[in-house]
């Protein structure tokens, strides 16, 4: 939280958005589907994506190493947002889950560490 001291609580929901968008985009949109692209042209269509989806996760979580329980947690966030991407077959319900967790998470962390709204919103 040291990197985040002064943040106001604006500059989280923007900070929030961002990774939201981007790693959605990066794991869920390019990684997950190139794989299950690539992986149909072998396998039907369901197995495909179903493999694309573990892989794409165990790959979001390893990139989340705070610490190995961490990890394993976010690879289960991973299967997640990956298999909402596949129910509703729209990338903005993992982005906006995605933002609202890592928005909810750092506002969390920040008021745990001594981080004060009334005196960053200044």
């Amino acid at each position: 939280m040291p990197l985040f001291r002064g943040f106001r609580i604006w500059q989280f929901a923007v900070l929030a958005t961002l990774a939201g968008v981007g790693e959605e985009l990066l794991f869920r949109g390019l990684l997950q589907g190139a794989i299950a692209n690539v992986l149909q042209a072998q396998l039907p269509p369901i197995p495909a994506t179903w493999i694309a989806l573990a892989i794409a996760s165990v790959v979001f979580g390893l990139m989340h190493p705070i610490t190995r329980t961490y990890a394993f947690l976010c690879m289960l966030v991973g299967l997640y947002l990956g298999g909402l991407w596949i129910y509703t077959e729209n990338l903005l319900v993992p982005i906006i889950i995605h933002a609202a967790y890592d928005f909810v998470a750092l506002v969390y962390l920040a008021r745990s560490t001594g981080w004060d709204a009334r005196t960053a919103s200044q």
